[in-house]
């Protein structure tokens, strides 16, 4: 049902596109699919795969970010829990990177303001630069961005706070 092409073009440059689109005629002949469906099948020009993957990606994630919101379930405290599990899976592994960064960065006493823009959106960098650089208050707003649930240990803190130039006493 669904078919490779691609199309290599020769000009000023060599242009190659590629992709996988479904053969419509044999998607609306197949005969199990219901009328809306057909027109929709019908309606679109071209069936590409990848896009009409991305679509339904797009789509299933914003119906199962609304999901627990509409059905309550938001509230539970088991839900709650699940997610907090899942945050701090993903600290944590953003810990290990980080003790892997800090051992390389600090011998070569890298400068971290450098490397910022490429961990936090223009939004948080604002933020960021709205405290006086290599301070205390600073680093520490910079760690409740990726820690919020405060799972940073005190060595990988003074660690942080040696590459920002802060001094802690």
């Amino acid at each position: 049902m669904a078919n490779p092409h691609y199309k290599i073009s020769y000009g000023q440059t060599k242009e190659v596109v590629s992709g996988i689109s479904f053969d419509r005629n044999e998607i609306i002949g197949n005969g199990n699919w219901p009328l809306p469906a057909q027109d929709f099948i019908r309606s679109i020009d071209e069936l590409q795969v990848v896009d009409l993957i991305n679509e339904h990606f797009k789509l299933a994630k914003n119906f199962f970010g609304l999901l627990p919101h509409r059905t309550g379930i938001a509230t539970s405290t088991a839900y709650r829990d699940y997610n907090k599990i899942c945050l701090a899976n993903k600290i944590c592994s953003h810990i290990m990177s980080l003790g892997l960064i800090l051992q390389f960065a600090i011998p070569k006493m890298l400068d971290p303001y450098e490397y910022l823009d490429g961990h936090f959106s223009k939004l948080e960098l604002d933020n960021i630069y709205s405290f006086k650089n290599n301070s205390k208050v600073q680093v520490d707003y910079i760690i409740s961005l990726r820690d919020p649930i405060g799972l940073l240990d005190q060595h990988t803190k003074e660690q942080l706070y040696k590459l920002f130039s802060v001094s802690i006493y």
